[in-house]
């Protein structure tokens, strides 16, 4: 079996449907990439009906696409009439987003009255039925006139969605997000069907100081909505929900003050006092300086209008960096081990770096981490020498400090990588979570074995910690381990 090539290099970034209807029709969204200056191709959607021999230029001449959203096309309908893609008028998304739509196979395009659409699915028997999730909502939204008109589904008021997937047949809807939901009356009743499933993602958190309590959040921060945080005072063992809502977690380098959305606390999560944060309501992410007590940054907001704020007294007070890069869905901030180097992952947008405590930032070279919070690992002897977490393209290394990568997967069993992590007692040691199991280097990334036994069957690894002692922590659907006998 060989391969070969069905296009030139010109359309060869955008994003490939293959119509489920029509054998030999295949559609490329290559919509134009703001942060490319040097892209040379005619942005649009383009579509071949004779696998890929050649290609036409159907519609959105010129739109770009939307940071945050999947890129993909959504095509339905016997004859792929029914065409949906998120996309924007403009460079700076957040001005003029929507989700666009033809019904004629590409001849006309028009807007939806629904504006932005991060994941869109149609029935490919009916290209009327779309659905549409956006990270900023609990639940997706369902359109029966091709986007004219919207409707919630709601199939439990206990959970919410982080990530949605749909599958059509008949009156029956499958809706995955965090667990699993039937209806066979297209929607308006639901059944849960998760048992012996995995729920959210669980963030291990833990201390760099070495104290105990470990901290445990059920779901990522990529939608401004709370996740429980539970504790840990015995390294696992007994665990408790802690009473404050919010996201994320960070530690202050005094090793006692912790802080969560806009609060604080200073003995270990037991009590909290509230910050006067700015914006408090859609804060995803904060990160404390390692050394200089006090010293704290929060993110907020998501895509262009997005805004670090920075505080140097414990939270007291607030100043905004006028300068943020455009953060996307869970964003992150990372420090080096001596506070030297700020690294910012910001999911969709790619990487950026700052060296004057988040002043001005420069962009990486782009790769695109997963969306667990721990998604980089950066050396402690070496701040410019890096490791990130992937999705498909497994463990991506840094050795100048993000301005290029290569991947190191020898012996990684899956390229779905959710999270890494280096031993601060011995950095040669790595400690990676993917959708394949745990896995382990010795040698600094160059290879990789696997450490599964134990996790009781669990392929899924969402998150790895490793405290200052070396102990090591998974969280997986079937609970929390810790590796012995290493």
């Amino acid at each position: 079996m060989t391969f070969y090539p069905i296009s030139d290099e010109c359309l060869s970034a955008g994003i490939l449907h293959i119509s489920l209807s029509q054998p030999g029709t295949l559609f490329l969204n290559n919509l134009v990439d703001p942060n490319n200056a040097e892209a040379t191709c005619q942005g649009g959607i383009y579509r071949s009906t004779d696998s890929g021999v050649t290609w036409e230029l159907i519609g959105l001449e010129g739109y770009y696409k939307v940071g945050g959203a999947e890129l993909e096309i959504a095509v339905g309908g016997i004859n792929n009439d029914f065409i949906y893609v998120t996309a924007s008028t403009s460079p700076i998304p957040e001005t003029a987003e929507s989700l666009y739509a033809t019904s004629d196979g590409g001849l006309t395009w028009y807007s939806t009255v629904q504006k932005y659409c991060t994941t869109t699915r149609v029935n490919p028997l009916d290209g009327k039925e779309v659905y549409c999730y956006r990270w900023s909502s609990d639940y997706p939204d369902v359109s029966f006139d091709a986007g004219k008109t919207w409707n919630t589904l709601i199939p439990t008021e206990t959970i919410t969605f982080q990530k949605f997937s749909l599958f059509r047949s008949g009156n029956l809807v499958v809706l995955g997000g965090d667990g699993l939901f039937f209806s066979d009356d297209n929607g308006k009743t639901w059944q849960v069907r998760s048992a012996g499933l995995g729920a959210r993602p669980l963030e291990l958190k833990i201390n760099p100081k070495g104290f105990l309590p470990l901290y445990l959040q059920e779901g990522l921060c990529n939608t401004p909505k709370d996740r429980i945080l539970y504790r840990s005072p015995d390294g696992g063992l007994r665990w408790e929900a802690v009473a404050l809502q919010g996201c994320d977690l960070a530690f202050d380098a005094d090793g006692s003050t912790l802080y969560r959305g806009n609060a604080r606390s200073t003995d270990g999560g037991l009590t909290w006092e509230q910050m006067v944060v700015p914006n408090p309501h859609i804060l995803q992410s904060a990160m404390s300086h390692p050394t200089q007590p006090g010293k704290v940054f929060v993110l907020s907001g998501i895509g262009m209008s997005s805004y670090v704020y920075k505080s140097f007294d414990f939270g007291q007070t607030w100043e905004v960096l006028i300068n943020a890069p455009p953060l996307g869905g869970n964003p992150r901030l990372f420090y080096d081990a001596e506070g030297e180097v700020l690294y910012l992952t910001a999911t969709s947008y790619g990487l950026y770096y700052s060296y004057d405590e988040g002043l001005t930032w420069q962009p990486c070279t782009q790769i695109f981490t997963s969306r667990s919070d721990q998604v980089l690992a950066i050396d402690p002897r070496d701040n410019i020498h890096l490791f990130a977490a992937t999705q498909g393209n497994g463990i991506q290394v840094s050795t100048d400090g993000c301005q290029s990568w290569q991947a190191n997967n020898n012996g990684l069993g899956s390229l779905f990588v959710n999270t890494v992590a280096i031993d601060p007692k011995h950095p040669e040691t790595i400690y990676a979570g993917t959708d394949g199991g745990a896995y382990i280097s010795f040698d600094g990334g160059e290879t990789w074995g696997v450490i599964n036994d134990g996790l009781l069957g669990a392929t899924v690894v969402y998150s790895i910690v490793v405290d200052k002692d070396g102990n090591v922590y998974a969280a997986t659907p079937y609970g929390i381990f810790r590796l012995e006998n290493r």
